[in-house]
């Protein structure tokens, strides 16, 4: 299962057992602390209009912590009353990708520092949204529609939601604007859970190699200080990759031809064509 940040939980069957496992593992770990890494010096502050009219008030070099006490604010201030579930839903998106853009993406490779952002967007949510995350209509296929609405794609083609996600997501050819990407496509159901599951699977390997590499050794122990501490400091969430390197680190980790079939090793190998890969 994944954690589905716009629709809580979705289902995948996409993972090996093996990979299940490590996934588990390192959630586990990860989920046994939240401190915070990006506490600044100086504080600085600023104005920003969200799309939706809200005027955010932002500590800019403030940590984690005081942005989030900040949108807090905002949130109880707020009268909801008249609007619709995609209203709501709309408008504290967009207060949450003002202040941490990509939170799926950073999420998948920083998750002990974003975790708190993500469970607090989610309980506000709740809170306005009667039934969200764990009604019905919020799971899988259902989701989709809902969330097409949110964004304004309801009558857009795939091809078409695509190109919009691109637009949006690719301005520092980061990791975690690829892995929002991808995120969005499967919350949109442009892909399906199975697909996003390889993907998201395939990143632990890519992780494991990047530290193999940053470090020059050959062994890589997970659950040491140091792997945790190279994590949590951005050692993926500040990495550059392209549509290509993110293939070709998947093929060559996962047979998906053996193990899902053909067809769906040519549905992989189109997306990343689309959205960039050769």
């Amino acid at each position: 299962m994944s954690v589905n940040l716009w629709g809580g939980i979705k289902t995948n069957g996409a993972q090996n057992s093996t990979a299940k496992k490590l996934t588990a593992n390192k959630e586990s770990e990860l989920k046994s602390e939240f401190r915070n890494l990006f506490e600044a010096k100086k504080e600085t502050t600023a104005k920003v209009e969200s799309k939706d009219g809200d005027t955010l008030t932002i500590s800019q070099n403030g940590t984690i912590t005081q942005k989030l006490e900040e949108l807090k604010k905002l949130h109880e201030q707020t009268d909801y009353s008249g609007m619709t579930d995609v209203e709501k839903y709309r408008l504290i998106s967009n207060r949450y990708d003002e202040v941490f853009p990509c939170i799926a993406g950073k999420l998948a490779t920083n998750f002990q520092t974003y975790d708190p952002v993500a469970k607090q967007q989610i309980s506000e949510l709740g809170e306005i949204i009667p039934g969200y995350p764990h009604a019905e209509r919020f799971s899988n296929e259902k989701f989709s529609g809902f969330y097409k609405e949110v964004k304004g794609y309801q009558n857009l083609s795939d091809k078409e939601i695509i190109e919009k996600t691109k637009e949006l997501y690719s301005k520092e050819g980061s990791l975690p604007e690829k892995v929002q990407m991808m995120s969005e496509l499967w919350a949109l159901g442009v892909i399906d859970g199975q697909t996003y599951g390889i993907f998201d699977a395939s990143l632990g390997y890519l992780e494991r190699k990047e530290y193999r590499n940053t470090f020059k050794v050959f062994n890589v122990d997970e659950q040491s200080d140091h792997y945790k501490n190279w994590i949590k400091s951005g050692g993926m969430e500040n990495l550059k990759i392209d549509w290509e390197e993110l293939k070709n680190n998947l093929f060559q980790n996962i047979d998906v031809k053996k193990l899902y079939g053909d067809k769906k090793q040519k549905e992989i190998e189109n997306i990343f064509e689309i959205l960039g890969g050769k």
